[in-house]
């Protein structure tokens, strides 16, 4: 089909038009190993649209602590595999108050911590989310 213009738009891929937004959505049960797939499946000009796709998702996870890192005044920037053991997929990320978790400051690595929020930014290594709860596990008697 014709553009119906003389000038090419971004959005025209050989004669055709496109959508501007990828044919990526988002659902239920979708996780960090999953979505780094799908981007990493596009051709590396598109990823970058298809990782816009996934901005404002809600998640609901369950992931493995990695480490921490002291921030902003009272924020710390928290990192957990994406996968259990990190093997071969990238991290997620995000800043919480140490105020409202201080167990944060006793968390070890690969602790299983449920998390919830939204994503805001996914790249080629990170999944960058806005946390809007942690629920850090308790030990158990065993795991003291």
């Amino acid at each position: 089909r014709s553009c119906g213009s003389t000038t090419m738009s971004a959005n025209t891929v050989i004669g055709k038009t496109r959508s501007t937004k990828p044919k990526i959505s988002p659902q239920r049960g979708l996780d960090p190993a999953r979505i780094f797939a799908e981007i990493q499946a596009r051709p590396p000009l598109m990823r970058p649209q298809a990782a816009q796709a996934y901005q404002g998702m809600d998640v609901d996870w369950v992931m493995t602590f990695a480490n921490a890192k002291a921030g902003r005044v009272g924020e710390v920037s928290v990192f957990f595999n994406a996968k259990p053991h990190g093997i071969g997929v990238g991290m997620v990320t995000g800043d919480v108050s140490l105020r409202r978790y201080p167990q944060l400051k006793q968390l070890r690595a690969g602790t299983p911590v449920h998390l919830r929020g939204a994503i805001r930014k996914v790249d080629a290594l990170f999944i960058d989310l806005e946390i809007t709860e942690l629920l850090l596990t308790q030990p158990t008697a065993a795991g003291k």
